[in-house]
């Protein structure tokens, strides 16, 4: 934290300080100057109680005017002052919460702090998993640290909660468990331990461990195996591959083309089935009824023209 940050560094520089208006001539180098005033503490008759010059009048005028400026700013800065404290206090909760809740207590900020006002202490401090008789104990071991007069300071406590508090607070409880009396250090395995004594009871025919393997399917895909047993549970994704060997085709491969002829043709479900549009051609090769398609050939539907007409005739002839 910067030390312009610092809750005490701030309340050690308040804004400089400018009188009220009404005390300006009263007080400081003013004061004995003049006998009587206004309503606002502007002087009306000198020590000698003579009226003043309209110079003096507004010499004076000017100058409480001036002054009167000054002292709006000056309560403008002390409420910012002010407000920066509480913010600089707020903030050290989150940067150092023992030193937070420390001076929270008491009127005095930086004040060694008395022996009973440690459960507000620990209050502040969130300790709420400690019990009434571990707070207790606590207390007691503060105690130790404290001065003459018993009380405690703020370098002794953090001294002692980031220290030996955890290691006092553990041993506290051990030799307060009552039910650590049933646990035998011998009981006791480490989980590489006991993975080693489930795989020996395992292999003796106890309950049996339930492991994962990771095996390589045909297509490369990871299928995960349960028990150990390579050839049990096959992966779901693998699954639909494999029936598609032995038995009804993959809906995938229902879309593959094979070439007859040049001609693809659609084979569904793996029974060679012809393509509809090589049905046509696939009859008229076998003598069946001929495609509408090719009924006739290209020269006899070709116009003959006329010029040629005659001739062909002529070479018939």
């Amino acid at each position: 934290m910067a030390e312009e940050d610092d809750p005490d560094w701030i309340a050690a520089h308040p804004p400089e300080k400018i009188l009220d208006p009404k005390t300006h001539f009263t007080e400081g180098a003013h004061k004995g100057a003049w006998s009587e005033y206004d309503d606002r503490g502007v002087p009306t008759k000198n020590a000698k109680k003579k009226k003043l010059t309209k110079k003096e009048k507004d010499q004076y005028e000017q100058e409480f005017l001036e002054h009167k400026r000054k002292h709006e700013g000056y309560k403008r800065d002390l409420d910012t002052w002010e407000q920066k404290k509480l913010d600089a206090e707020g903030a050290l909760e989150k940067t150092d919460s023992i030193r937070w809740a420390f001076r929270q207590i008491g009127t005095e900020k930086n004040e060694p702090m008395e022996a009973d006002e440690l459960e507000e202490f620990f209050r502040l401090m969130k300790f709420n998993t400690l019990s009434r008789s571990e707070c207790g104990f606590l207390k007691k071991e503060l105690a130790k640290m404290s001065d003459a007069n018993e009380r405690i300071t703020l370098e002794g406590i953090k001294s002692y909660l980031k220290g030996d508090m955890a290691k006092d607070i553990l041993e506290y409880r051990l030799s307060n468990c009552e039910q650590l009396e049933d646990v035998h250090p011998e009981d006791l395995y480490s989980p590489r331990s006991w993975r080693k004594k489930l795989e020996e009871e395992d292999a003796n025919g106890g309950a049996r461990s339930v492991k994962k393997v990771k095996k390589k399917s045909r297509t490369g895909v990871d299928s995960m195996v349960l028990g150990g047993d390579e050839e049990g549970a096959v992966s779901p994704r693998s699954s639909t591959k494999k029936k598609t060997e032995g038995g009804a085709a993959s809906p995938r491969g229902a879309g593959k083309k094979t070439r007859t002829g040049g001609v693809d043709s659609m084979v569904l479900g793996g029974d060679g089935a012809a393509s509809p549009r090589g049905a046509g051609r696939k009859k008229s090769e076998a003598g069946g009824a001929a495609s509408p398609r090719v009924k006739k050939s290209e020269s006899d539907l070709a116009p003959v023209s006329p010029r040629t007409k005659g001739k062909k005739k002529t070479s018939v002839a």
